[in-house]
């Protein structure tokens, strides 16, 4: 009930979609944002090493409930609270501003479970390539990764596949 408006935002956001899909090299990436699930947050710290240590500049993002702090985690990993809401669950202004001000070239959203928030920030990304698992929803989406059963409990082996599929994909 109490993202309600936060939902209504996001239909509207549906209603008004009108970005066409794109797919970017590898190799011409520079700027990657990750959404993820803070239970994951372990499974993803290899996808982000590999990202940095290939030259690609990270930003990553995740919603955590109370008793998380954002000082435990290095200055690129971003952990919203519920401090960063308002009490209609949208976030609040520097938040959205840090977000959209972060010019990604690629998106890749790494969340199993369901959340408005992290649909709100798909749909509002400034990103130009936009990667998803199967349980997203296909329109904010450039290319959904189908992998395993999107079993939870491999999480590890499915971050390192998107990667093994983004430094594969070739576009002309």
């Amino acid at each position: 009930m109490v993202d309600f408006f936060l939902k209504r935002k996001i239909k509207a956001l549906r209603r008004q979609h009108k970005r066409s899909k794109r797919f970017m090299n590898y190799a011409d990436l520079k700027r990657v944002s990750i959404l993820f699930d803070i239970a994951d947050h372990e499974h993803v710290v290899p996808l982000v090493d590999e990202l940095l240590a290939d030259g690609k500049e990270v930003m990553a993002w995740t919603y955590a409930a109370r008793g998380v702090q954002n000082s435990d985690y290095p200055p690129y990993y971003n952990i919203i609270s519920d401090r960063d809401l308002t009490f209609c669950f949208f976030p609040k202004e520097y938040l959205m501003n840090r977000f959209l001000g972060y010019p990604a070239d690629l998106l890749i959203d790494l969340c199993y479970t369901s959340h408005a928030l992290n649909e709100f920030f798909v749909a509002s990304s400034p990103a130009l390539y936009r990667l998803g698992l199967k349980t997203a929803d296909p329109v904010w989406y450039d290319m959904i990764v189908d992998i395993r059963g999107q079993e939870k409990e491999e999480m590890e082996k499915n971050a390192a596949d998107v990667l093994f599929y983004l430094k594969n994909l070739r576009v002309k």
